[in-house]
C-alpha cells in the first residue's frame, strides 16, 4: 500500500511552487491515489521471518517509510 500511495506521488501529484519558493498546490488535498489499473501486474515483496529488532521500541520495524521512499526509484528509471 505505502508503495503504491508513493507511485501515485511521486508520478502523478503536481507540486506547483510559487516565484517566491512557496508551496502553492495545496498538498494531500489535491492527491489522487492512483488506481487499481496503475499497480503493476506483479509486486513481489518477501517478509523477514523471525527477525528481531532489539533496538525498536517493543522490537518494532519500520512498516510505511521504506516502501514509500523505494517508490522514488520508479522516478529514476523513468528518466
Amino acid at each position: 500500500g505505502s508503495f503504491v500511495h508513493g507511485l501515485g506521488c511521486f508520478t502523478s501529484e503536481e507540486v506547483v511552487v510559487g516565484p517566491d519558493g512557496a508551496l502553492q498546490s495545496a498538498g494531500t488535498w489535491e492527491y489522487k491515489p492512483p488506481l487499481a489499473s496503475c499497480v503493476p501486474l506483479s509486486l513481489t515483496v518477501e517478509l523477514y521471518e523471525n527477525d528481531s529488532n532489539p533496538q525498536g521500541l517493543l522490537s518494532s520495524k519500520a512498516s510505511g517509510e521504506p516502501p514509500l521512499l523505494l517508490a522514488a526509484s520508479v522516478v529514476t528509471a523513468l528518466r
